[in-house]
């Protein structure tokens, strides 16, 4: 089975002014997955923008019968680009290794999404509303909560972390700063390539390494005893490690204090205009 299918059109470097959606798939339909993805290639926010569509797919489907299937329901001709890639890790790792494999080519701009977008009408307006140019990072949830240190960290749903995992993780990604932190959800937002390379690679590319390692910390049975989020068992395709890289990609990409607003259960991080 190849593992990459690319459309006839595609391109193999993003000029300027580019976006791809990359979206982890699981065995959604095509049908399905273009009925999340056309809306937003069609919304004014995207014009003039170069785009790609990358499917990270586990499905059993042959990669180039995906992408075709695609293209045939799309509403346009766009660049879609197939990648099959083991059932491990869920939408986090997806995400991670996009970003740490393709650190040299990611487009200006990345909406990064699973398959089934949750409220999306609710994103497409995020996106009318609040995706300009110069946005760092953009988160497209409709929930946020907010915590004001890495020992007093929980949420609505049970969800909680060790103040020792987050204090690493925030650390590293926020070496300089002390401050409280907006969680995002559903595994859904936009990111700018500039904000992504202000972080070390190395920091995602370990965070993808918890996630596909089996001997790693969050397979660790220590790390999957602990009380949050009770009745859920750890495994490689269902890792509840994911929970938490889901809850902080704002941390990850979105550290600039005085371009970061909580409003209307958003987060924001625009670039500074020199």
């Amino acid at each position: 089975m190849p593992l990459i299918a690319r459309s006839s059109s595609s391109n193999m470097s993003q000029g300027p002014d580019s976006m791809d959606l990359v979206v982890s798939r699981y065995d959604e339909s095509a049908y399905s997955v273009a009925s999340y993805i056309g809306p937003i290639l069609n919304m004014t926010p995207l014009s003039g923008l170069t785009t790609r569509v990358i499917i990270y797919s586990t499905g059993q489907d042959e990669p180039e019968d995906l992408r075709d299937d695609l293209r045939h329901h799309l509403p346009f001709n766009v660049d879609v680009i197939v990648r099959q890639r083991p059932n491990v890790g869920r939408e986090g790792a997806a995400f991670l290794h996009h970003i740490t494999t393709g650190w040299q080519d990611l487009a200006d701009h990345t909406l990064f999404m699973q398959a089934e977008l949750h409220y999306s009408w609710s994103v497409r307006r995020r996106i009318q509303d609040y995706f300009v140019p110069n946005t760092g990072f953009l988160s497209l949830s409709d929930v946020s909560e907010y915590c004001s240190s890495w020992d007093q960290c929980w949420d609505h749903s049970t969800w909680s972390e060790s103040p020792d995992v987050l204090k690493s993780i925030y650390s590293r990604a926020n070496p300089t700063l002390r401050q409280g932190f907006t969680l995002t959800y559903r595994g859904q937002f936009i990111a700018s390539r500039h904000r992504i390379h202000t972080q070390d690679k190395q920091l995602f590319q370990d965070l993808l390494d918890e996630f596909v390692n089996p001997r790693s910390v969050a397979h660790s049975s220590g790390y999957a005893e602990h009380p949050w989020l009770p009745g859920k068992s750890d495994s490689m395709d269902r890792p509840l490690f994911g929970y938490t890289i889901e809850r902080l990609w704002g941390v990850l990409i979105c550290d600039v204090p005085m371009y970061n607003w909580r409003t209307d259960a958003q987060v924001f991080c625009h670039l500074r205009l020199d």
